[in-house]
């Protein structure tokens, strides 16, 4: 029953169109990373795996709000529970998110973007990256959904406030306490004058 519904979301999806802006950017950015030659594996892979994190937060953000209103109550009857439509809904950008993570290990593999051969190991990790990172992209995207926020605006901007907490926080952090401990420096030692 489940595998209907996931082919039934992929049709409605494609159809609206919603699709084109996050899929443009995950695609143009992994060619644009390799638009030169060599490139050291493990390095253009963590930046490929943060740009598909941001990329699925997207599609998943985009995915998870493009039927709205009755369409929506229509497949939770049809698919027997609301579990079970919540579930295809996640499989579903889940399942695209993965080939998107397939696509950004694999492209650079095909057309020899490396400076030296890949290992089974690097593949593998690699891959595991970047699914991971697509995954977690899309679970971040289910806290901004129009039956969390009606205003998707305010839910665009939270999700990017989110993502860049999530890429920049340990800078942040780092940046913060310096600039304390350089407050506290001078509020306990004032310098003579």
């Amino acid at each position: 029953m489940i595998i209907p519904l996931i082919k039934y979301m992929l049709a409605s999806y494609t159809r609206s169109y919603r699709y084109f802006a996050p899929v443009a950017f995950i695609l143009i950015s992994v060619v644009f990373i390799y638009s030169y030659r060599p490139n050291p594996i493990l390095d253009s892979y963590a930046v490929t795996a943060v740009l598909l994190f941001i990329g699925s937060a997207w599609l998943g953000m985009n995915f998870l709000n493009h039927d709205q209103g009755r369409q929506s109550i229509l497949l939770i009857v049809h698919s027997g529970s609301s579990r079970r439509f919540y579930t295809a809904q996640y499989f579903t950008v889940a399942l695209l998110s993965l080939i998107f993570s397939l696509f950004a290990v694999l492209y650079p593999i095909i057309f020899g973007m490396f400076d030296k051969p890949i290992t089974f190991d690097e593949l593998a990790l690699g891959y595991v990256g970047h699914a991971g990172l697509a995954l977690l992209g899309i679970s971040l995207s289910l806290f901004f959904q129009i039956s969390f926020m009606e205003n998707q605006g305010r839910a665009a901007g939270l999700l990017f406030m989110v993502i860049v907490l999530a890429l920049a926080g340990q800078s942040i952090v780092h940046g913060a306490c310096r600039i304390l401990l350089d407050l506290s420096l001078i509020y306990c030692h004032p310098s003579p004058l």
